[in-house]
């Protein structure tokens, strides 16, 4: 449906712009051998945002060569599917309000890397690799660690699928709700 008929790829999930920080990604990527790069190739799901001409020019040749895929919007629907049939999911955003994709990644059992920007490591917390935002050299060596080293990979699914079990929409409005009647009681 979204031509990824690969077995195994490296994920990154929204928006297509420069707050992304996905040439970061894609230079991690393409400095990884060859092999590595055809065998997972880099997925990146989201629309097109602002000044994404640089991105999509960047990438051009990668996309010739079939290693870097970019399918453009994906349904909800079909998002934890495109996220279960990752083999590791990277975000190195510099900027986020609160950064679900992770989350959502981290809820279906695949290990995350994530930039150590804004509330990403809040939300990973030791339940994946938090690195520079951009440190090409260290998303390489962490993208080849996660696809090498089995003990580790199933370690982090292991803590993310737990950590995702401490966010709920239940508690993020019970907190809400906690906050309003705090305001109110020194209101009056």
């Amino acid at each position: 449906k979204y031509s990824l008929h690969y077995k195994k790829y490296i994920l990154s999930v929204g928006t297509l712009e420069p707050r992304k920080n996905l040439i970061t990604l894609i230079r991690a990527h393409t400095s990884l051998p060859s092999i590595i790069q055809e065998r997972f190739p880099l997925v990146l799901v989201g629309i097109k945002g602002w000044k994404e001409t640089e991105l999509f020019e960047y990438a051009k040749k990668y996309i010739a060569r079939g290693t870097i895929i970019i399918p453009g919007y994906i349904h909800q629907n079909d998002l934890p599917y495109i996220y279960s049939g990752a083999s590791l999911f990277s975000y190195p955003s510099i900027y986020e309000g609160f950064g679900i994709p992770p989350l959502e990644s981290m809820a279906c059992g695949v290990p995350v890397i994530v930039s150590n920007r804004t509330s990403l490591p809040e939300v990973t917390g030791d339940a994946g690799i938090i690195l520079d935002a951009y440190e090409v050299d260290d998303w390489s060596e962490s993208i080849m660690k996660l696809l090498e080293d089995t003990a580790l990979s199933d370690a982090l699914i292991t803590k993310g699928i737990e950590r995702a079990k401490e966010f709920s929409w239940d508690k993020t409005a019970n907190k809400t709700i906690e906050v309003y009647k705090k305001i109110t009681n020194k209101l009056y």
